[in-house]
């Protein structure tokens, strides 16, 4: 109990050192931050010659775009596009043409006659049993529920 009491009485003491920790650590970061303002200041008022080149280095953006502007031609005319949408339509009318008109308006079914006479080339014996080695006895057996181990 006599732990309790102490405990109890140390709370306050406590609370108030984190206050303090917390107040000093805010000061110490934004004393860095001022200082760090200022010696960038003093430095762009100081900057002569190559210099300028190193303060736009520490500024530009360092990011690139993912695609860059793309140029293709449509209907004779060749055109740039930067966009995500318009590079979309660019690619889906370059790699996708739409098919030409056919010069006959319509099939002539009448005509069609089916061909059951078809030619299969010989097999011969090694291609068959290079097929049938060729496969890995771990596969399960195929419809006509044979395995390699059968074969």
């Amino acid at each position: 109990m006599a732990k309790l009491g102490r405990l109890q009485e140390e709370q306050p003491t406590r609370s108030s050192r984190l206050e303090a920790y917390k107040e000093a650590k805010n000061q110490y970061f934004h004393a860095i931050r001022e200082a760090k303002t200022n010696c960038w200041n003093s430095f762009l008022e100081k900057a002569q010659g190559k210099e300028i080149f190193t303060a736009l280095k520490y500024t530009k953006e360092k990011t690139l775009r993912a695609i860059p502007g793309l140029q293709y031609s449509k209907d004779g005319t060749t055109r740039l596009v930067e966009s995500f949408d318009e590079q979309c339509k660019a690619f889906t009318t370059t790699l996708f043409p739409k098919p030409p008109l056919s010069s006959t308006s319509s099939i002539e079914w009448k005509n069609y006659t089916i061909d059951s006479n078809w030619e299969w080339p010989e097999l011969e014996k090694i291609e068959v049993k290079q097929a049938i080695f060729s496969s890995s006895n771990k596969k399960a057996p195929g419809p006509d529920k044979l395995s390699f181990a059968i074969l």
